[in-house]
């Protein structure tokens, strides 16, 4: 049987929360709950039912072990015409997981950890805003387009530097943490050469779409120059921001399976995060990425400032074959 919560704001449609277990749904509906309406279905076959009779629904949120059926069996149900984002969360960490159930049609993965309930009331809102078209320039949006960088859609270097001194300056007043990542195409000047200019800015547009959809909205994603990108993370520590990195990971993976570009693409990632010291932060994640690539590559260092060295792990990547 579906349970309503209902909320102050009884004009939004409400989220739909796919949850068997009573003691998983419980802090779910708490966190959600103070921005959204809240409907709780308990099977697959329940939430397909509350579906199919037509109330419109801002997101679904969709726990991948169902007692009656799987996430994926759900969005095959489902089909590639529907509409309504749907975010599947799971206590597995499985990278090929995330990449099965996207390309079903998932809009987001979300892994079950001890950040869980924070993360994911901005994922879904993300997910409700890229959905309903949030991506796209709109009058009032306060972001002209000169700010844009016309190949990836990210903010560009000038827009990016005026952020990034205004984030700097609230957390330090604030006493916040701040996270930066750098992050570079590895064999860009191969892709350029062997497959021309136009390969190129396709790769380079296709990595902004990944980025953009992983971050949440008051990040700032930018291409930085060249095959170079940076996202600064406010209030994000550095084990949040790692987890950004994975959720980037797992959209790259899955646009290398949909073999839409000449070749796979790899990314190495600099990461440096800290509460003081801000003003270090760009330069130690540069260091970082440097780190990263001259490790080989296909890896993302992390430093936390104040710490003597960093730590590196190697990204996986769906190799196209």
């Amino acid at each position: 049987m579906s349970v309503m919560v209902s909320t102050p704001q009884g004009h939004l449609d409400a989220i739909l929360i796919v949850e068997d277990d009573d003691d998983h749904a419980a802090p779910v509906v708490a966190a959600l709950g103070k921005q959204w309406p809240v409907t709780v279905a308990r099977t697959g076959r329940e939430a397909l039912a509350l579906l199919a009779a037509g109330r419109s629904y801002a997101a679904v949120v969709l726990d991948y072990a169902l007692p009656d059926m799987s996430a994926l069996e759900i969005l095959q149900a489902l089909g590639p015409g529907f509409a309504i984002p749907v975010v599947v969360v799971s206590a597995s960490e499985s990278v090929q997981l995330a990449v099965t159930v996207m390309k079903a049609g998932a809009i987001d993965f979300l892994v079950k950890d001890r950040e869980f309930t924070t993360n994911l009331p901005p994922v879904v809102a993300e997910a409700i805003e890229r959905r309903r078209g949030g991506a796209v320039l709109r009058e009032g949006d306060g972001v002209a387009l000169l700010y844009r960088d016309y190949v990836t859609g990210l903010l560009n270097r000038r827009r990016f530097e005026e952020l990034y001194a205004q984030t700097l300056a609230r957390a330090a007043e604030m006493g916040q943490s701040v996270s930066v990542a750098m992050l570079d195409i590895d064999g860009f000047k191969r892709i350029n050469d062997q497959h021309g200019h136009l390969a190129g800015d396709r790769a380079l547009a296709a990595i902004g779409n990944v980025i953009r959809g992983a971050v949440w909205g008051s990040d700032i994603a930018a291409r930085y120059g060249g095959d170079e990108f940076v996202l600064v993370m406010p209030e994000t520590d550095l084990r949040r921001a790692q987890a950004v990195v994975r959720r980037i990971e797992h959209r790259l993976q899955a646009l290398n399976e949909s073999r839409d570009l000449p070749e796979p693409l790899s990314l190495s990632v600099g990461l440096a995060a800290g509460n003081r010291r801000h003003t270090t932060l760009l330069a130690r994640a540069d260091a970082a990425l440097y780190a990263a690539k001259h490790g080989g590559r296909r890896a993302m260092t992390s430093v936390v400032v104040g710490a003597r060295r960093g730590r590196t792990r190697a990204l996986r990547y769906a190799d196209g074959d």
